[in-house]
């Protein structure tokens, strides 16, 4: 899972109102086609699960009710959480068929608050996302994150986790709510606040917000 964190270049174009949108530099990402099918497999979890699609998602819960056993541990930097399933026998260590580990040593470039918190949930999202999207039939599946992988699998749940966690409908509500309880009066700085605001709201990081208002201006144009 790789946090891509780009540098930005402001642009306009036509998008819902009290959202400014920017553009990334040119890199590796999955079709439009295949992002909306993620959004209906999201879309179609919530319900069935009767999860309501509001700020904060608890997807610790969701990943609980598939039969997870959700850990947070101390890992090597190098490895941000990992996932196994095994239908036939309990993983080693545990009294679960399905296990989802996160690594709590966590930093931050933007020194933001609740930071374990908002990755914790991401990281969570994303392995719940490969166990939705990508173990198919298996009886044996397993997949560890590095951060570094710009595999089209790891985009993918990527993607399911910013799906997940801000999903669709309530994401362009809040947003459409912003345009009137936020200044304008410096665009940059009120974009930056509403992205600080989505990201509390949402329980993930800026970044996340930052990719997710991407998303939004990709699925509506």
């Amino acid at each position: 899972m790789k946090s891509n964190i780009i540098e930005f270049q402001n642009y306009q174009r036509k998008c819902p109102p009290g959202v400014k949108y920017t553009k990334r530099v040119k890199r590796k990402d999955i079709s439009r086609v295949r992002k909306k099918k993620i959004e209906a497999v999201v879309s179609e979890l919530l319900e069935e699960k009767g999860v309501e699609a509001s700020g904060g998602v608890d997807i610790v819960s969701i990943a609980k009710w598939e039969g997870f056993l959700v850990q947070k541990v101390y890992l090597p930097p190098e490895t941000v959480g990992f996932l196994a399933v095994n239908e036939e026998e309990f993983i080693e260590g545990t009294e679960s068929h399905k296990w989802i580990v996160i690594n709590r040593g966590f930093v931050s470039a933007e020194n933001e608050a609740g930071l374990e918190l908002k990755k914790s949930r991401f990281i969570t999202a994303h392995e719940y996302g490969h166990y939705m999207l990508h173990r198919k039939d298996l009886k044996k599946f397993a997949h560890k994150d590095t951060g570094e992988s710009s595999s089209l699998e790891d985009l993918e749940a990527d993607y399911f986790a910013r799906s997940i966690l801000m999903p669709l409908d309530i994401f362009q509500i809040v947003c459409r709510m912003l345009a009137g309880s936020i200044s304008r009066s410096e665009e940059e700085e009120d974009y930056d606040r509403k992205v600080e605001y989505l990201s509390d709201i949402f329980k993930v990081t800026k970044e996340c917000v930052r990719r997710r208002l991407e998303d939004l201006l990709e699925l509506l144009n």
